[in-house]
């Protein structure tokens, strides 16, 4: 078991996590294999997110499972109060299904926003930097984690990143994104509203991921 400092969680230790991780990540890939240059803009992201519905400006969710603990019922709420004042804005929710999917799909219908909802399915690796690196916004709002893999990723691909506190993925990302008590909308549609409208603040957390 490792046990890291918060404090003293730097980029280094984030980049030697996905290095040195020896599971499979959610989506089925092992993490060397979908981050690996963050600052380089890949002139095919756009196509790649293309051929899966996914087109900018939107906000990412996964890849991970689409099932209630991921905290998507409420990421639904949240984008249901920011989507109004940005209409071309998509959630892109990016994973296969998982335990209680039928209340992930309840959630959509019931969001008022499901027209604004694209469901990816799985995608292969090579879109995942593409994912992250085009994205307004990505939002892990996790009940319950082991790890968090793509808060870890999103942030190796310079994506604005928010999760929720008394997590996992609290502890690996430091001051490098923006955190929220689980299972709070309003909450989370605040830091949502940050990320999609502040672009100084965006920047930042850019940059220190």
């Amino acid at each position: 078991v490792v046990v890291v400092d918060q404090r003293e969680f730097t980029i280094g230790d984030r980049n030697l996590a996905l290095d040195g991780l020896e599971r499979k990540s959610e989506h089925g890939i092992r993490p060397t294999q979908s981050i690996r240059i963050r600052d380089v803009q890949e002139v095919d992201d756009l196509a790649r997110l293309a051929t899966h519905g996914v087109t900018p400006p939107y906000v990412a969710f996964g890849p991970a499972t689409l099932e209630p603990r991921k905290g998507i019922p409420t990421l639904l709420a949240a984008f249901a109060r920011v989507a109004p004042r940005h209409p071309d804005l998509r959630l892109a929710l990016v994973g296969g299904d998982g335990w209680g999917v039928s209340e992930v799909r309840d959630a959509i219908a019931a969001s008022g926003v499901a027209t604004h909802v694209v469901r990816t399915g799985y995608v292969d690796h090579d879109v995942v930097p593409a994912l992250y690196r085009r994205s307004a916004a990505v939002a892990y709002p996790t009940l319950e984690e082991g790890f968090g893999l793509p808060a870890l990723e999103a942030l190796a691909a310079g994506a604005p990143l928010v999760t929720t506190t008394g997590s996992a993925p609290e502890e690996i990302v430091g001051r490098a994104a923006l955190t929220v008590p689980p299972g709070d909308d309003d909450a989370l549609a605040a830091a949502l509203r940050t990320l999609i409208e502040d672009a100084s603040r965006s920047a930042a957390l850019r940059s220190a991921g």
